[in-house]
């Protein structure tokens, strides 16, 4: 019995890789926009902790330099966290840009497998129709060989 072969294999093998890279791709991604949301609510922890801890040095005599260095301490965690909230902004958007890329390579691949699916169920109809014709033939020759010679 004849093996199916498939001419576009090659073609296909390589749009696969190009999806496992554009997954690998928007996995990096997704790792990268995951740990900079944790490090964020850190972050936003830190300064809730740090206003909790000047309230309650507040009660009493307040102390100047503590207010100061809090306030400078204050304000260098708000700047980090609005800067991680621009690169957060930058991965979304390169994220959202690596599943677009994703989605047309998964499109790209899918042509290909539908197309090998299409050709091998032609190929296995042709494979049945020539088994089909053996064994007819083989039927007729087992017909002629039993029928009586005049």
């Amino acid at each position: 019995m004849s093996r199916f072969v498939f001419k576009l294999e090659p073609v296909l093998r390589a749009r696969q890789a190009v999806q496992r890279q554009q997954q690998r791709s928007v996995a990096r991604l997704e790792h990268q926009r995951v740990a900079l949301e944790q490090k964020l609510r850190e972050q936003q922890e830190r300064l809730r902790s740090g206003q909790e801890a000047l309230r309650e040095r507040m009660i009493g005599s307040v102390d100047t330099d503590q207010l100061r260095l809090h306030a400078k301490s204050a304000l260098a965690v708000t700047r980090n966290a609005q800067s991680m909230v621009i690169d957060l902004a930058a991965i979304h958007q390169e994220l959202q840009s690596a599943r677009l890329s994703l989605l047309e390579a998964r499109k790209q691949c899918l042509a290909i497998e539908i197309l090998r699916q299409r050709r091998y169920e032609k190929w296995q109809q042709e494979q049945s129709r020539k088994d089909q014709a053996i064994l007819d033939d083989m039927s007729s020759n087992i017909v002629r060989r039993k029928e009586p010679v005049l």
